[in-house]
């Protein structure tokens, strides 16, 4: 009898996890998503909606943070908030790509999801090498209202 009780249990949670009962809210700030903006939280990517990166020089003679959207938009902050610069972002192809105008996109490779606090260097199509850490994830998560 439990053993049945559970496996019903068991598939009724799941065929039930399959509906459309979740909405889906960026961690930052509580603000849902609209819907023309969610994506698979598997997609490439996916953790860098709502994320801050710190990108500096190879030598540490500049340090920048680079703010993710949830809808492709990005702010580049400019040694220590001195400045902003408006941009966009997108995965394409294991490549990340940043487009600051006026120069256009600049791409890096991108095969593997980043980790908070995980340190990696890259370097672009451009041939820039930067050092880039994962600074905070709000990223996407189900909550159930």
């Amino acid at each position: 009898m439990f053993k049945l009780s559970l496996g019903l249990a068991l598939g009724s949670a799941l065929m039930l996890a399959g509906c459309g009962g979740y909405r889906y809210r960026v961690l930052a700030d509580g603000q849902p998503v609209p819907n023309n903006v969610l994506r698979d939280a598997s997609a490439p990517g996916a953790e860098l909606r709502g994320a801050v990166v710190q990108v500096a020089s190879l030598d540490g003679s500049q340090t920048n943070e680079i703010h993710f959207r949830a809808d492709g938009s990005a702010v580049l902050v400019i040694a220590n908030g001195r400045r902003a610069i408006d941009g966009r972002w997108f995965v394409r192809d294991d490549r990340l790509c940043l487009d600051w105008p006026p120069r256009g996109p600049e791409c890096w490779p991108y095969r593997t999801a980043l980790q908070v606090g995980q340190t990696v260097d890259l370097t672009s199509d451009r041939n820039q090498t930067v050092r880039v850490t994962l600074v905070s994830n709000a990223g996407l998560a189900p909550t159930t209202n």
